[in-house]
């Protein structure tokens, strides 16, 4: 339908009174939506079905790869992305992790309180058994009552700001597959903390 739409919009350019052409906007937009919706679900249904695959993973390179990945977005926001503290072998699946940390630091800068500079710093904390990783933001914050529901599928606290509401709900599948948790710590219009383990050993079994 999107493709539709958009060939014939070229295809009636200017012969499209101001009317006409909102409606097809309308159904522009709308059949674009559904179509990422569609690619979302996909994306979410292949997490618990796709083979885990477990290697050593620099995770300062996952970020620097997320930062490039999102450069447009992140110059848009006026944003500042730091990290420390990250580890260079961790054992995850490399592909799964990396949609967990873009699906955080997207957030991040999608969800930026005002005109502000939107400030990101990614962090780990090693504990005897497990990588404690926190993604904190000086954003617009989650009041404490949807601080469960935000990782729900379809949950969108903020209509008013483009998203499918199954990127929150994805990353707390990855991280459950490898044995982990994931939960956040925020104050409405004081930012968030994101904060996910994941354990030092997940497997003794690796893809080298």
């Amino acid at each position: 339908m999107h493709r539709f739409s958009d060939m014939l919009s070229r295809s009636l350019g200017s012969n499209l009174d101001k009317t006409d052409a909102e409606y097809l906007d309308f159904i522009t937009n709308s059949s674009k939506r559904l179509y990422d919706l569609v690619e979302k679900i996909l994306d979410f249904s292949q997490v618990n079905m796709k083979e885990f695959h477990l290697t050593k993973v620099n995770i300062n390179q996952t970020v620097d790869l997320i930062k490039s990945d999102l450069s447009s977005l992140i110059n848009i926001g006026n944003c500042a992305i730091s990290y420390s503290g990250l580890p260079k072998e961790l054992i995850c699946d490399k592909h799964l992790i990396h949609s967990v940390f873009q699906n955080l630091i997207g957030n991040a800068v999608k969800f930026k309180a005002n005109e502000n500079p939107c400030i990101i710093n990614i962090s780990c904390e090693p504990t005897d058994n497990t990588f404690l990783f926190t993604v904190a933001d000086n954003g617009m914050g989650v009041n404490e009552k949807d601080q469960g529901k935000i990782f729900e599928m379809f949950e969108r606290l903020n209509p008013s700001i483009s998203g499918s509401g199954i990127g929150l709900a994805m990353c707390k599948m990855i991280i459950e597959r490898h044995g982990g948790k994931i939960w956040v710590e925020s104050e409405l219009g004081k930012g968030s903390k994101f904060k996910f383990t994941i354990p030092q050993n997940v497997s003794t079994r690796i893809d080298l």
